[in-house]
């Protein structure tokens, strides 16, 4: 399949989106990091400024922290990571290898953000690369020895895509699975169900991703449950759903921008779901 990143370019704004909210966390290194954004980039839009999917945001990063914790693997891909600094944290606690591919332009913008911050250690690998370019995740898995086992992670990146470039991300990480053993745990578990109450509860955002990345975020979204098992059954995975809310009490987000519980759980939270697939 012939990639042209500069499809994607439209994309990378979204890095910035998701960098902003996570300031209202306390995942490690957020503030810094949006810092370094602010500077690098400059004057930033109000659109990507959007402070009330702070806690979407950062009930998807410590839900998929927690997973990956669980799979006790010592060599990680993710896809996507935007200005994450889940792989400089990981990289740093553990014996781990830890790679990310990015759009070139991001994974030369988060080298040198992180530079700048901090000190990187070696196990962390940030390569530019699309995940729908299968020689991508050859490079990654250089770094890797074939008898361990391989988590392969992503956040947001399978909702900018359509079902044929999931497909194609899906049977890319296969392969690998395929080699090596492992899992791969998804952010992007949400429904269509979900869209429809987050353009509700924060109209705006997807306006902006839909106006940002010129990609059509509810026509790319998935029915139900049932029509991820089926898609991703199809192409040879098992699905297990993880609400957001398994997390509810590790958020702290929600007491810096004065929301209740309930607000969080049944409006904010409401249809979210992470996702780990294997090999069947």
């Amino acid at each position: 399949m012939e990639i042209d990143d500069s499809k994607f370019s439209d994309v990378m704004p979204t890095a910035i989106l998701t960098a902003y909210p996570r300031t209202f966390s306390d995942i490690p290194y957020s503030q810094e990091i949006f810092d370094e954004i602010h500077r690098s980039y400059g004057a930033i839009e109000d659109e990507l400024m959007v402070t009330r999917i702070a806690v979407e945001l950062e009930a998807r990063s410590k839900l998929i922290d927690r997973l990956l914790t669980e799979q006790g693997t010592s060599q990680v891909i993710e896809l996507a990571a935007g200005f994450s600094s889940r792989g400089l944290l990981f990289a740093r606690t553990a014996e781990t290898q830890y790679v990310e591919i990015d759009l070139p332009e991001i994974a030369h913008r988060k080298k040198a953000i992180l530079d700048n911050i901090t000190t990187v250690p070696d196990n962390l690998h940030i390569i530019g690369g699309n995940a729908l370019r299968r020689g991508d995740f050859d490079e990654a898995t250089k770094y890797f020895d074939v008898a361990k086992r391989v988590t392969i992670i992503n956040e947001g990146l399978l909702r900018y895509l359509d079902f044929d470039e999931k497909a194609e991300v899906a049977r890319n990480i296969r392969a690998v699975l395929e080699e090596f053993g492992g899992v791969w745990i998804s952010g992007d578990g949400a429904t269509k169900q979900f869209r429809n109450s987050q353009n509700q509860r924060v109209p705006s955002v997807n306006t902006t991703l839909m106006n940002t990345t010129q990609r059509n975020n509810m026509g790319n979204a998935f029915e139900s449950q049932a029509h991820f098992e089926q898609f991703f059954g199809e192409l040879g995975f098992t699905v297990e759903f993880h609400d957001y809310t398994e997390v509810i009490n590790e958020l702290t987000s929600p007491g810096r921008l004065g929301l209740s519980e309930d607000e969080v759980r049944d409006k904010l939270l409401s249809y979210a779901s992470a996702i780990v697939l294997r090999l069947k």
